[in-house]
């Protein structure tokens, strides 16, 4: 006797009355996964854009909004105590860092020297 072997080969998938090819059966979690996140990605670029609401676009709109607020608080120097709290937070990791030694550092200050502006002869474009 000589082995052999035997086995079902899928054509296609009969489901609540309609027929679905091979393919529809080789789909894996993952790649489900992936198209839903893909989606939902869609509705919160979609939701941003238009200032509709949706549940997936609340948290973008709540850090858009900080940003927001930080950058008004910056520039006519108000201050947030939420934003101390970043502050003082980023101040925190930045100590937490290796220090870098000085030479390094003014290494890389050095401004690059500025050129003289030329004075140009317009042709007497602005009527001087």
């Amino acid at each position: 006797m000589t082995p052999f072997m035997y086995g079902m080969e899928l054509h296609s998938v009969y489901d609540d009355g309609a027929i679905l090819s091979s393919e529809v059966a080789k789909i894996s979690p993952d790649q489900l996964l992936a198209a839903f996140n893909d989606g939902v990605k869609n509705i919160v670029a979609l939701s941003l854009e238009t200032g509709i609401t949706t549940a997936p676009a609340v948290p973008h709109m709540l850090i858009n909004a900080f940003k927001n607020l930080a950058a008004i608080s910056l520039e006519t120097g108000y201050t947030l105590e939420a934003l101390e709290k970043a502050k003082s937070a980023a101040a925190n990791n930045k100590s937490s860092a290796p220090a870098q030694s000085s030479a390094k550092v003014e290494a890389k200050v050095e401004e690059a020297p500025k050129e003289e502006e030329a004075d140009m002869d317009m042709g007497d474009m602005f009527g001087e």
